[in-house]
């Protein structure tokens, strides 16, 4: 099985415009949308990032992250913990073009900081829903969430076990929402 060449997103934007200019501009919306999906999956703690839930509209440029059933930091607890802040593979990042990482990515990040700083009493208002009300787990017959992800996901509880994977969901969320805000406090606070 050979490998994955490094620069198929690269040509793929490429070979779907019909001029450098518009090549310049897919390249430039992609820098955008990656970094806007980039940062708020960092703040809300977006995992499970893979193939599937990662979409690039070819003739735009356009980034769409789907499936936000691992977020608050799930992914850490999985069978295979995740440690990376937000998917940055070698495709991605030659897609970002000549200055990768260092340029409109980069600037893109910071001003996406910038506007959710400003913006913090909002973002907060939204996050804090999920302290009072946590995501469930949707899928039918499985035990998805924190405590499925720390016990091998998809085992079978008993019926008794609901009420105690619900206070433990609740008291996980609760702390990793207060990690993060203690992690980005100071920095708001700084940029008032």
């Amino acid at each position: 099985m050979e490998e994955t060449p490094n620069n198929l997103l690269a040509k793929e934007l490429w070979c779907s415009c019909s001029s450098a200019l518009e090549w310049w501009n897919v390249t430039q919306t992609y820098n955008h949308s990656t970094a806007v999906m980039s940062i708020i999956g960092y703040i809300i703690g977006l995992g499970d990032r893979h193939l599937d839930n990662v979409l690039v509209d070819l003739s735009t440029g356009e980034v769409v992250h789907i499936d936000y059933n691992v977020c608050f930091e799930k992914g850490k607890n999985l069978r295979v913990p995740e440690k990376v802040p937000f998917r940055m593979t070698p495709n991605i990042r030659s897609a970002l073009g000549l200055t990768g990482v260092e340029g409109v990515f980069r600037t893109s990040c910071e001003h996406v900081l910038k506007v959710l700083r400003r913006g913090r009493e909002t973002l907060l208002t939204l996050l804090e829903a999920f302290v009072y009300d946590p995501l469930v787990d949707w899928t039918p017959g499985s035990e998805g969430g924190y405590t499925g992800a720390v016990y091998g996901g998809r085992q079978a509880w008993a019926i008794e076990a609901k009420q105690t994977r619900q206070s433990m969901e609740m008291d996980i969320a609760l702390s990793m929402f207060a990690i993060r805000v203690a992690e980005m406090k100071g920095e708001w606070l700084k940029n008032r």
